[in-house]
C-alpha cells in the first residue's frame, strides 16, 4: 500500500514538474508581450487581478481564483492569440500547481508582493524586466516541486 502511494505521488509530482516546465516556457514570454502590446484596458485588468490577491490575503476573495486570474490576464494582454489559446490549459496547470506549492510553503495564497512586481514592469514596458519578475516565481515553483520528487 506505501509503494503503491509513493508511486502515485510521485506521478503526480512529475506531471506538475512537466506543468510547470510548460508554463515556464510560455508565461515570461508572455508577461514580455504584455510590456510592449498590452491595451490600458487590459493593463486595469491585471490590476484588479492583483487587487483580488490583496483581497484574498484579508479573506475577500478566494485566492486561487485571484492567482490564476491575474495570470491569464497576464496572457490575454500578450495580444497573442496563440497564448490567449491556451489560457484554459494554463488555469488547469494553475489551479493544481498553485495549490500544491501554496501548500508546501504552508501559506494560503500568492506572494502579492512578486506578482505587484510584475504588474509594475508590464506597466513600465520592460518586457526584459517583466520577463525575469515571472522567471522568478516559476522557479521557485519548479524548485518546490522538484524538492518533492524524491
Amino acid at each position: 500500500m506505501k509503494v503503491c502511494l509513493l508511486k502515485q505521488n510521485y506521478a503526480f509530482n512529475s506531471m506538475l514538474k512537466e506543468f510547470t516546465q510548460v508554463r515556464v516556457a510560455l508565461e515570461p514570454q508572455a508577461a514580455a508581450l504584455a510590456a510592449l502590446t498590452a491595451s490600458a484596458e487590459q493593463l486595469v485588468e491585471i490590476d484588479k487581478a492583483l487587487e483580488r490577491m490583496v483581497d484574498a490575503e484579508e479573506g475577500l476573495d478566494d485566492p486561487l481564483e485571484a492567482d490564476i486570474a491575474f495570470h491569464t490576464s497576464i496572457l490575454a494582454a500578450s495580444n497573442n492569440r496563440f497564448f490567449v489559446q491556451l489560457t484554459e490549459f494554463i488555469s488547469t496547470a494553475l489551479r493544481v500547481s498553485i495549490r500544491y506549492t501554496n501548500n508546501i510553503k504552508g501559506v494560503p495564497g500568492a506572494d502579492v508582493a512578486k506578482h505587484t512586481e510584475i504588474l509594475d514592469t508590464i506597466k513600465s514596458r520592460n518586457p526584459e524586466r517583466a520577463k525575469k519578475a515571472v522567471e522568478i516565481i516559476l522557479e521557485e515553483a519548479l524548485e518546490l516541486i522538484e524538492s518533492k520528487l524524491v
